[in-house]
Order: structure tokens, then C-alpha cells, then sequence
């Protein structure tokens, strides 16, 4: 952004008595810039520059101004009250809710949350005792879901990726073969143990979804969270009947829900959409 204030404009957030105003404008920006990103609204993007008059392109410049910036970042208060930046860019009332409520539909209906619930779904079709319901449905779930999720959120917290959302495609490579093998495993023991082939269908379903998935995110980041949705909305239908197509409009909200939060465009979750719906509900569907 790159406007300075003047220094009778300073904030109580900027340290008192500054020799070097400017620099503490800037410091002051990229806080709270992080702040922003941290709690996870959108941040108005701020990118440290020399004031003016400077040389165009000057590295010697930039490099000063930046050594000038860093000095003050120790010493900006941010525990004090936070003043806008710019007025206009203020986040109403409205768009905090939207943005909570974005972030409520991306954890709630999280891939792993819906791949755990689905198995036990049409594993409750497939069997007719309770006993064999929880038995064949947990079995899917902990392969395909709860062990690669611990692997996940491990990753995660030791900072081996970004967040148990694995935003960053480049990082979801060693996450999607954990998945991989996890859900092998599962698809052995189904076979092994003589499950419904229900069960088994499902199985094929969701390994191929991840197969189609994963080799498109090496290129582009696809949303997981609409393909595992679509696809599990479709699989449903063809389980107990039409009348699950009643929750396609949420798969239309997760969409939005990745969006809002800035962790897809609108045509990942799209594409991401058809494919959980061909691949994941269209070879169900003839499967079974």
C-alpha cells in the first residue's frame, strides 16, 4: 500500500516517541496485517515500501527501508486497541458472521467428518444387525479417515504442513499417500474379512476419488472438501433413495465455505464438485 501517515497521527500501538515515524507506519501495517490473517479474515495486503522521494528499483534503497521497518516491529504495541487502517475498509458486521460461518461449514463438513459418518451410513444399508453395521462402517472409517487424519494433524502441529487443511498444494503430497496406503489397507481387510460388498464398492469409490484428485492437485489445487461432498451426496442417493438429492444445495454452501475463506477459487470448487459426483458417486453407483 505504501501511504505514510504524519507523525501527529501516530497510533497508541506505535511505540512512543519514535525517531522514525514512517518506518513505525509501516511496522504498524504489517501487524496488524498479520493479525488479520491470523484470525482468519482477509487482509488488506501491505507491502513495506521506501517513502518517497526514492530510486525506482534501487535495491540498496529498499534494503534500507526494510532494516528501518524491522527495527520498530519489536517494539509496536499490540495488545492496545486496533484503529482502522483505512475506514473503508473496515469489515462490517455482516461480513464477520459470514466469515465465521464459512469457517463453521469448512470444519463441520470437513472430508475427514463426512468420510468418517458416510461408511457407517451405508454400512447401517448393507448389514442387518447393529453389531455388523459398527463393525464394517468403523473398519472403513478408521482406514480411510481417523488414522490418516491423526497423520495429518501430527504433521501439522509439528510443522511439517501448513494445517490439518493442508492449504498449500505442494505440501499434500506425502498427506495423499498416507491416505493412499491407509485406505489399501482398509480395502484388503474388507476383502479378507468377507465384507458387504457395499462396503466394498464404497471403498473402490473413494480410493479412485483420491487417485483422480490427487493427480490433478500435483498441477492445481482442487477442493477435497466439494468433492467428497458432491460425491457423498450422490453415493447416498443411490444407497437409500432420491430423496438425499435434498442436500445437494450443501455441497453448494461448503463451495462457498472454501471460498470465503480464501482457500479455493470458485473454479476449484466446481471442478472439485464434478469430480466427487462422476468419479465418486458415478462408479458407486454402477458398482453396486
Amino acid at each position: 500500500m505504501g501511504a505514510h501517515r504524519k507523525a501527529g497521527e501516530l497510533t497508541p500501538e506505535l511505540p512512543a516517541r519514535s525517531r522514525d515515524p514512517a518506518a513505525a507506519i509501516e511496522a504498524l501495517g504489517i501487524v496488524r496485517a498479520l493479525h488479520r490473517w491470523r484470525s482468519g479474515e482477509s487482509p488488506v495486503v501491505w507491502v513495506p515500501r521506501a517513502p518517497a522521494p526514492t530510486e525506482p528499483g534501487d535495491p540498496g534503497t529498499e534494503i534500507a527501508w526494510l532494516k528501518r521497518v524491522a527495527r520498530i516491529l519489536p517494539a509496536v504495541n499490540t495488545s492496545a486497541p486496533q484503529t482502522p487502517l483505512n475506514p473503508t475498509r473496515t469489515r462490517s458486521r455482516t461480513a464477520t458472521i459470514g466469515t465465521a460461518c464459512a469457517h463453521l461449514l469448512t470444519e463441520m463438513f470437513a472430508p475427514w467428518v463426512l468420510v468418517l459418518l458416510l461408511p457407517l451410513l451405508v454400512a447401517r444399508q448393507a448389514t442387518e444387525t447393529l453389531l455388523a453395521t459398527l463393525s464394517w462402517g468403523l473398519l472403513v472409517a478408521l482406514t480411510s479417515s481417523l488414522l490418516p487424519m491423526g497423520v495429518i494433524v501430527w504433521g501439522a502441529r509439528t510443522g511439517r504442513w501448513d494445517g490439518h487443511h493442508v492449504r498449500d498444494r505442494a505440501g499434500r503430497l506425502v498427506p495423499f499417500l498416507v491416505l493412499l496406503g491407509s485406505s489399501a489397507l482398509g480395502h484388503g481387510l474388507l476383502v479378507a474379512l468377507g465384507s458387504p460388498w457395499m462396503l466394498i464398492a464404497l471403498d473402490i469409490t473413494m480410493v479412485l476419488t483420491l487417485l483422480v484428485t490427487g493427480t490433478v492437485t500435483v498441477w492445481w489445487k482442487i477442493s477435497m472438501h466439494t468433492a467428497v461432498a458432491a460425491g457423498s451426496v450422490v453415493i447416498l442417493a443411490v444407497t437409500y433413495g432420491a430423496g438425499w438429492w435434498a442436500a445437494a444445495p450443501l455441497v453448494a454452501a461448503i463451495g462457498w465455505s472454501r471460498v470465503a475463506v480464501n482457500d479455493h477459487t470458485r473454479a476449484q470448487v466446481t471442478v472439485g464438485t464434478i469430480a466427487g459426483a462422476l468419479v465418486g458417486g458415478g462408479v458407486y453407483a454402477v458398482l453396486v
